[in-house]
């Protein structure tokens, strides 16, 4: 889940808690207040002869005297958000500290739990109140634990499971919320930037034509403007210095189609383009890669605005282009490390991705071959020696595997213990390749050793497939190579297999 900053976090919990204190304390000033005008009012003082009832009285002044305090300062407008939401999280440790203490004290008075009020207090608290999960272990788990630690005597087993029912109940409420107000957060959020994002871009549109040009010449990126009128084009400076491109176009149209420095989707992109400003389209985005003046293709992202003229009828288009290269560079990586598996080869749906791409893509004379190594008995090793030396026997073998891999290979592993390769090449000589360096895998596996230097004393089955003979589309290929691997197991293990032998 995506993560928020602690400054959103609290601005929203600060919101929410706010509303539910409010009502809290104005609830506790209502109810004592009637308390402690009964006492003194109703009664004659004669209540407050007690020392019991005169504990009693206290607590009340103190819940009234708190609800005050807190009511008075939730009122100030000057607090930052930040004092904001410590006031609340002191404010709610406090109400939940009286009212422990409180239920302590009437159990222990009374000898019964018959008026205790410490578990719908946690409900609510756990219904209403925004907090860190420590924060909430520690105040709802810790008050739940106390309570029962020190008043055990007056709860019979039926109201100890009531009240341990209702606490851990209390724990999935908060759970629940916490995890609703999470991801209402993070919409917000990801709402408030799209909006700034928005606001970013209406402003630009505002710019004056001198701003417009101190913000284009200490920004990096290009800008132009195109003349629907005579089709012509005026480009930043940077068209020319970066990209080697004049700087003014007469016939934009006729530049892009004969422009040799685009490729044919780059080309149509482009004059797609043009077309739906002609259509009226208020605003396109689209990616382009463009050669610099060395030639190097560069990606940028081009931003087309249209202009309208009073009568409503496209004049020109804005338009800026950006420098995304650095941006599609890290996307790779991101999508590079979503296909990597932690051995360091590739997943099961990448290799497969790449397997179902490149058979359809085969030349004439090309063959795809398939190698398929299970490890042999391997639930032994991780009966016997622990998971963990069961991992290691794994990395070990995709580290082999990929070491030894023909110039070209692709390793991939689609199982527990299982992997694939996958090399593409003339056929009877690339079939030649796979075997011998089966071969070699069936030898180095053999040799892996356990962390502690042991030998692993295991084994593989190697299958091999070979399109073309078997089959010309990959899952064809896969099933040969499943058979094949599946004879090899047949035939005593540690061996290998061809398809075509079968």
């Amino acid at each position: 889940m995506r993560n928020i900053t602690d400054d959103v976090y609290r601005l929203h919990a600060v919101k929410a808690n706010r509303s539910f204190l409010f009502a809290v304390g104005l609830f506790a000033l209502v109810t004592q207040t009637y308390n402690i005008s009964y006492i003194l009012f109703l009664t004659g003082m004669v209540r407050l002869h007690t020392l019991n009832n005169r504990i009693y009285f206290t607590f009340y002044c103190t819940l009234l005297l708190a609800s005050l305090i807190y009511l008075a300062v939730d009122r100030k407008k000057e607090l930052s958000v930040n004092t904001r939401y410590h006031v609340c999280l002191a404010a709610g440790g406090f109400f939940l500290l009286w009212e422990l203490c409180f239920n302590l004290y009437d159990v222990w008075s009374s000898q019964t739990a018959g008026n205790v009020t410490l578990d719908v207090i946690l409900m609510l608290f756990a219904a209403f109140f925004v907090m860190r999960p420590l924060y909430a272990g520690v105040k709802l788990g810790g008050a739940a634990l106390i309570f029962l630690l020190c008043a055990p005597e007056c709860f019979n087993r039926g109201a100890v499971i009531n009240f341990l029912f209702t606490s851990m109940l209390a724990v999935v409420v908060y759970y629940q919320r916490y995890h609703h107000f999470w991801i209402e957060t993070i919409q917000k959020q990801e709402l408030e930037e799209k909006n700034k994002e928005l606001h970013r871009e209406q402003e630009r549109l505002r710019l004056s034509h001198e701003q417009y040009e101190i913000v284009r010449r200490s920004g990096q990126f290009i800008t132009f403007e195109w003349n629907l009128e005579d089709n012509s084009a005026h480009f930043s400076e940077e068209w020319g210095t970066l990209l080697g491109q004049p700087i003014y176009v007469p016939d934009v149209a006729r530049f892009v189609r004969h422009a040799e420095c685009l490729a044919e989707e780059d080309r149509e992109r482009l004059l797609r383009c043009m077309e739906k400003v002609r259509e009226k389209v208020p605003f396109q985005r689209e990616e382009i890669q463009i050669p610099d003046k060395n030639g190097t293709l560069t990606w940028y992202e081009l931003h087309l605005t249209t202009q309208f003229d009073s009568s409503g009828e496209p004049l020109c288009g804005i338009g800026m282009l950006r420098d995304i290269m650095e941006q599609r560079r890290r996307m790779e990586k991101l999508r590079a490390r979503a296909e990597i598996d932690i051995t360091g080869a590739f997943n099961k749906a990448a290799i497969e991705n790449y397997g179902r791409m490149r058979i359809e893509r085969l030349k004439a004379g090309e063959s795809m071959v398939m190698v398929m190594l299970d490890l042999d008995d391997f639930k032994r090793i991780n009966d016997t020696a622990g998971h963990p030396a069961g991992d290691h026997v794994i990395m070990e073998t995709a580290r082999i595997m990929m070491e030894e891999a023909p110039s070209g290979m692709q390793i991939g592993r689609v199982g527990g213990d299982e992997f694939i390769g996958i090399l593409i090449g003339p056929g009877s000589l690339n079939l030649r390749i796979v075997t011998a360096y089966a071969g070699k895998l069936l030898e180095r596996v053999k040799k892996i050793s356990l962390p502690d230097g042991t030998p692993a004393c295991v084994s593989a089955s190697i299958g091999i497939g070979q399109s073309g003979r078997e089959t010309d589309s990959y899952d064809g290929l896969y099933a040969a190579a499943d058979h094949a691997l599946y004879e090899a197991k047949k035939d005593g293990k540690d061996c290998i297999r061809e398809a075509e032998d079968r």
